[in-house]
Order: structure tokens, then C-alpha cells, then sequence
């Protein structure tokens, strides 16, 4: 990514000629927010993988999970002239049984193959002598050359199993460029509360070397990304290039490992870090999913098409045609549930007392809201008995600030037409708990362990008793208390539970039971409750992986965004990072100003304003509001990072974002307090050279100063920006 810098003497940029169609063709109308209008189309470019890829991939697929022994033992994709992957036809998938290696045994047990529908297939394979059943089921994609697969274990016999062990639910060989050079991985640091938490990260390998990822206590995202995109060799973004994406959906403690070969083959391999068990009769289990997409073209483009595959393949669809609308939403529960006036170190020992944690308090914010258009009310964890922190556990409202229950808010919050966000924590609660108090066979046996020096434990999501509990009382609270989005928090690593619970010839069985259940409870209260979605927190965004993606949204992609001190630089760095991923994230903010809330604002929008304070600007806000949803359908469209993500605050940032089928976008660039230039060049993407475009630049939240360009001067557009910690957007659209 080329940005040209440099110290501007004369504006290059003529700041001259205001025209700005209010129609309903104007994607940048103030009325163009209709999500059913302008929501996300699958566009068919060049950016799309061509019919032969998308066949080579289910080529290879039937001949690799059916372990097809033709004299040939590898299977070419062949993304261009120059440029190929070669993966093994082996079976994709190993694990130990009865101390014997699974290609050893599964050539001698009954194979089966099943076409469920066009697109998904089932293997199973079956031990004659301990009724062991081992199932794939594999899905294929209509316009994306990527296939994923989950892996099941089932005795159907009538004895324990001998034990399964060292499970891979990914294991293969594939060669992604030449044996002389270099692969490189690239992903992103997990969630890390800090200034690297989501920011690119990249690994070169050689032949002979390795890299392995785990996450940290059994989260699957907390400190590390199970997203990776391998690339044949180390070049500009924008330069030819191949590779191929591997990604695991496990919301537990994952291992994968890259493992360069001497003769430059990349052995793969990722499941659970750690399983042996033996399995009872009638007893099954599953395994992570895996997905894989190889690619050409360039690494830049290549992120686009992934995220183009997760957009339209694996997001929540609550309303069955487009991918979840993110919020607009006003949160304030870090800026007014505690008392700042008290010292540090009684800052969390009481709530503070402030009236927004009341009834009356929240019809307050719900009418400030409302009136500076959010589309979301969102109330965190100040609504229940005890409150947040002591109150873990107990999910019932506070009678005394909320005398009738939350219930009456909740229709309040829909007759001003908004919808309602909602925190809750089912997977963790103290041992004085009102819940654990009443179901403690509910619950792991406790550790010992202490969240802000009280004793808590862990929910027992493993057992289906329990489950089925939960799985009702998250129903009735979701439908009493008229909850649209189920946020749902898991401030708990664990993985210490999931060990303390196995028997000896039992490792990893608890996780697994218990991820499973997990994707049983989220899915069953989905089914049960239409439209409705969940948002994914876990400490923050910590639970991310790409099960949970299909799943669910993070809203709050760090914990850092709970303090009014965390610098706004991290939240453009996180954005710059997630988007390239995943199409759906939102940050928090703290300010309304045009820095502040343009480098937290994304595909949704997560206010923390100062409402109930005297110098609450509502004018602003209500700009702030605005400008969020009409930029939002741009978010669905095609992210294109324009510069390097560096932390700190002393260079340019910007990003793109294109929509193919509106023949528009935007570009957002943030000069940040430090960074010493005055003027930049910037290399857009997607922009037709031969074309004519009306573009407006905004310094802030007012309708800016439009100009006709040609492609060409768009596509390397000069801009000027005088003022440090400044940020501006560029609107393009085709005339």
C-alpha cells in the first residue's frame, strides 16, 4: 500500500462547487437507510473465483474425503497459469484409536457416502468389531471456491470404545508456492485488552520451521485469531500473489500448527489442544469445523472474497434475507454505573447511585436516544439483584430500581420504536448467587477462583439437564422482558473446569460435551425467538472464532472500550484489522466529535455519550447518529485497508469501503496528533479509470463540498488535512 506523503503548500483539492442530490438512487441521502433498499448483494466481479476453481475444490473434495487410491496422490488447484495449491488426497483428518493411526484402521471399517442436498455431503466410515462410527459432514459453497467440514465420533456398539485420541480435525499437506521460498501466515492477535489486540500479525516460514497457535484458558479468541491466510510468498499486497485460508470453528481450547517440510510441503493440523477418551454406547461427540479457500490474484483482494464468503455464508440471517442490520446503539453503563467522584480504590466496592442504573433513569435515556435517532437501546449489566459486580448469578431485576421488572422498559424502549439490547451472564455465577443457591448440581465444582474477591464457578452447559434449564429460563427472560438482542457475556476462563471434570480415560470429554451444548443452547433460543440475534462477548472479544461467527455478533470487540481513557487510535486499529476478517464488529465510543466517533463507528455503532450531563451536545449527536446509518450499508460492501495498521498516534490511517453493485463508497482517513504531515495521495480500489464520479469530502458531520472527478484523479485522490487528530471522509459514487 503506496500513500504518498507530503507537506501541502496550495489545497489540491478545490473545496469548490456544492451539489448534493437528495433522491432515493443517492446512496448518501440522509433517507437512504433503509436496510431492505440498500442491504448487502453478492456482486459478480472479477474478485469472485471463476466456475473451474469453484469445481476443482469439490473435485478435490470427493476425492479426499472418500480416500480415493488413484496412482495420482495429489489434487492441483490450478488458480492461473502460474500459480497453483497441491493438497493430498489423503483423508484430511487423523486421530488415534486404540493406540493405532486412523489411516491404518479406517480402510478397513464400512464406508458410506451420502448426498444430504447439492451442496452437502456425509461420510461416515464404521468399525465391524467396536461399532466406532467416525461421520464428515462436508459443505460446499455455490460462487466461493472454500469447503468446511465438521468431524464426529459415535459408538453405535454396545461396549466402551477403545480410546480416540490425539484428534485433528484438520491434517494435510498442501504446497502454496515454490520450495524455495518463504510461506507466510498472516492472522491477527487476538483480543489482548491492549494497543496490538486485533492488529495484524505475520509469520514467515522456511523450510524446516513451525508455528503453532493456542488461545489462552479455553477462549477461543483471547490473545489469538483462528483465522489464517496463507500466502505463497512475501509481496506487496497489491502484487500477484496466491494462497489459502484455513479457519477453525472451536469456542473452546483449540491447537493448530504449520509445520514447513524440508522439501517445502506445509503439513496443517488443528483440533482440540488436548483429547483421549474412550466413548460409552450411544454416546457421539463432536469436533471443531474447519474451512479452507484457496485464492489468486492478490492478498488484498483475496481478504475481500473471504469476507465476501463470510458475509454471505456463515453470518446470522434473523430475518432470513440479509445478514444482521448492526445497531446504532446508546450504552452508558461504564460511564455512569460507577462513581468517578469516589477514590480508586473504592471505585468498585458500590454503585455509585447515579439515577441512570433506575426505571425512571432509563425512560430518561430512552427518550435522549430516541429523539437523536439510535436505533438501539442497550442496558449492560446494571439491571439485576446485587448488580454488577456482586450479583453474578442473580438473574432477576433489582426490585428497588426496578420495581416492576425490566419487563415495562422493554415495551417502553419498542413503543419509542427502538429495539432492545440486554446483558446477561448464564455461564458464570458466584456460590452466594441466588442461582447457584437453588441449582448448585447445576454448576462445576468450584476451583476456588474469585472475580473481584468473591468465589464464583461455572455453568454446566456439558450436561443436558442443566442445558434444558438454562435453554427456559433464557427463553421466558428473553420474550418477558422484550429483549431483541441477547447480549451475552463470559468473563470466565474455562478451561480449568472443563480438566477438573474429566475422568482419567475421559480427557478433553467435558469441553467437548460443553461446546457442543454451547451451540445447542445459542441455536435452540434462535430457533425459538424469530429475529432475534445474539451479540458474542466474552471479556470482550474473546470468543470469536468462526463457529460462533455463524452464531452470533460481537458487539464489543475488546474490554478497553470500557474506559474513557483508551485512546481512539486502538479502536482504528482494531477496525483495520477485524474488517479484513470479519464482516461483522462494532466498537465502543466514549466523544460525538467527528475523530472520535468516525474512528470507532463501523458497521454499527456503540455510543457511550455523556446524555445525562449538562454539556451533552444533542445536536452532535444526533449529526453522529446520522452519518453512522447512512455510511452503514457501506460496511456491508468490500473493506480495503489503504495504509499500514501501525499503533500508536503519530502516522495516517485510512480504509476504504466499496460497494460494486452501488458503484460508490467512502474512505475514511484519520490524521492522527502526532503524525507530521499536511497532505496525502491515496490509491483507492475498485474505481473505474474510465468512468466520471462525484466525490465530497467531509471534515465533519455537515454535508461537505462535492467536485466531479475523473477515474483516474479519484483513484489517486489528493487530499489535504491541516489539522492534527483530524479525520475526514471521502464520498464517491458513479455519475
Amino acid at each position: 500500500m503506496k500513500i504518498k506523503y507530503f507537506v501541502l503548500v496550495a489545497v489540491v483539492f478545490c473545496l469548490s462547487g456544492c451539489w448534493q442530490p437528495e433522491d432515493d438512487q443517492n446512496p448518501f441521502a440522509v433517507t437512504s437507510t433503509d436496510f431492505q433498499r440498500w442491504g448487502p448483494r453478492l456482486p459478480d466481479d472479477a474478485i469472485m473465483p471463476d466456475a473451474e476453481t469453484v469445481q476443482s475444490v469439490e473435485d478435490w473434495s470427493k476425492r479426499a474425503f472418500s480416500g480415493n487410491k488413484s496412482p495420482e496422490t495429489a489434487e492441483k488447484f490450478q488458480l492461473s497459469d502460474t500459480a497453483s495449491c497441491v493438497m493430498s488426497r489423503t483423508l484430511p483428518f487423523s486421530f488415534l484409536y486404540g493406540g493405532i493411526h486412523s489411516s491404518e484402521v479406517l480402510p478397513n471399517w464400512k464406508f458410506e457416502t451420502v448426498d444430504i442436498d447439492r451442496l452437502n455431503r456425509l461420510y461416515s466410515w464404521t468399525d465391524p468389531k467396536t461399532g466406532l462410527k467416525v461421520s464428515v459432514r462436508t459443505r460446499r459453497f455455490e460462487r466461493f471456491a472454500g469447503i468446511d467440514w465438521v468431524l464426529y465420533f459415535e459408538n453405535t456398539g454396545e461396549k466402551e470404545t477403545p480410546l480416540i485420541e490425539n484428534i485433528k480435525t484438520l491434517d494435510m499437506y498442501a504446497v502454496v508456492g515454490k520450495a524455495n521460498q518463504s510461506n507466510i501466515i498472516h492472522t491477527l492477535y487476538g483480543d489482548n485488552h491492549g494497543p496490538t489486540g486485533w492488529t495484524p500479525a505475520k509469520y514467515p516460514l522456511k523450510n524446516g520451521e513451525s508455528k503453532r497457535f493456542a488461545p489462552i484458558g479455553g477462549k477461543s479468541s483471547n490473545g489469538v485469531f483462528p483465522f489464517w491466510n496463507i500466502q505463497s510468498a512475501e509481496t506487496d499486497d497489491n502484487e500477484a500473489s496466491y494462497g489459502m485460508f484455513v479457519v477453525v470453528g472451536w469456542s473452546g481450547q483449540w491447537e493448530t500448527n504449520f509445520n514447513r517440510q524440508n522439501d517445502g510441503r506445509m503439513q496443517i493440523t488443528a483440533g482440540v489442544e488436548h483429547i483421549a477418551t474412550v466413548l460409552y454406547p450411544g454416546e457421539s461427540i463432536r469436533q471443531p469445523r474447519t474451512l479452507i479457500m484457496p485464492w489468486k490474484g492478490n492478498r488484498t483482494n483475496a481478504q475481500v472474497l473471504f469476507r465476501r464468503l463470510l458475509m454471505f455464508e456463515y453470518t446470522p440471517k434473523p430475518n432470513h434475507d440479509f445478514p444482521v442490520q448492526m445497531p446504532v446503539a446508546g450504552q452508558c453503563f461504564d460511564r455512569y454505573w460507577w462513581d468517578y467522584s469516589l477514590p480508586p480504590a473504592q471505585l468498585h466496592q458500590q454503585w455509585g447511585g447515579h439515577p441512570w442504573g433506575t426505571f425512571d433513569g432509563q425512560i430518561t435515556y430512552a427518550n435522549i436516544l430516541k429523539k437523536a435517532g439510535f436505533t438501539h437501546h442497550w442496558l449492560d449489566a446494571g439491571w439485576f439483584q446485587d448488580g454488577w459486580w456482586r450479583g453474578a448469578g442473580n438473574w432477576y431485576p433489582d426490585t428497588v430500581r426496578f420495581p416492576q421488572g425490566v419487563e415495562p422498559l422493554g415495551k417502553a424502549i419498542h413503543d419509542l420504536g427502538m429495539k432492545f439490547i440486554l446483558w446477561i451472564e448464564p455461564e458464570r455465577a458466584l456460590l452466594r448467587s441466588s442461582f447457584y443457591q437453588a441449582h448448585p448440581d447445576y454448576f462445576f465444582p468450584s476451583l476456588g477462583q474469585r472475580f473481584m474477591g468473591l468465589e464464583q464457578t461455572h455453568f454446566k452447559l456439558n450436561d443436558p439437564k442443566a442445558r434444558n434449564f438454562m435453554i427456559a429460563f433464557l427463553h421466558d427472560w428473553i420474550n418477558r422482558n422484550r429483549v431483541d438482542v441477547m447480549r451475552i457475556d463470559y468473563n470466565i476462563d474455562p478451561l480449568s473446569y472443563w480438566k477438573a471434570n474429566d475422568a482419567e480415560n475421559r480427557q478433553g470429554m467435558t469441553e467437548a460435551l460443553y461446546v457442543a451444548g454451547h451451540y445447542e443452547m445459542w441455536s435452540q433460543l434462535i430457533k425459538d425467538n424469530p429475529g432475534l440475534w445474539i451479540d458474542n462477548c466474552a471479556s470482550g472479544g474473546r470468543r470469536i472464532d468462526l463457529e460462533t461467527t455463524a452464531l452470533s455478533v460481537p458487539l464489543w470487540s475488546s474490554d478497553a472500550g470500557c474506559s474513557p481513557d483508551t485512546p481512539v487510535e486502538w479502536q482504528q486499529t482494531v477496525t483495520m484489522g477485524m474488517a479484513q476478517y470479519l464482516p461483522l464488529f462494532s466498537c465502543a465510543v466514549w466523544e460525538s466529535d467527528p475523530y472520535s466517533f468516525r474512528s470507532c463507528a463501523n458497521m454499527g455503532a456503540v455510543a457511550s455519550f455523556n446524555y445525562m450531563d449538562s454539556d451533552y451536545n444533542a445536536e452532535r449527536a444526533k449529526a453522529a447518529c446520522t452519518e453512522a446509518k447512512v455510511y452503514q450499508k457501506f460496511w456491508y460492501g468490500d473493506f480495503y485497508p489503504l495504509t499500514e495498521v501501525k499503533p500508536g498516534n503519530v502516522g495516517l490511517l485510512a480504509w476504504q469501503l466499496h460497494r460494486e453493485d452501488l458503484n460508490a463508497g467512502i474512505a475514511y482517513v484519520f490524521r492522527q496528533k502526532a503524525c507530521p504531515y499536511t497532505g496525502f495521495q491515496l490509491p483507492l480500489h475498485a474505481i473505474d479509470l474510465d468512468a466520471t464520479y462525484e466525490v465530497t469530502i467531509k471534515k465533519d458531520f455537515s454535508k461537505g463540498i462535492s467536485k466531479t472527478l475523473s477515474g483516474n484523479q479519484l483513484a489517486e485522490i489528493q487530499i489535504e488535512m491541516p489539522e492534527k487528530k483530524s479525520a475526514i471522509v471521502i464520498e464517491y459514487r458513479k455519475i
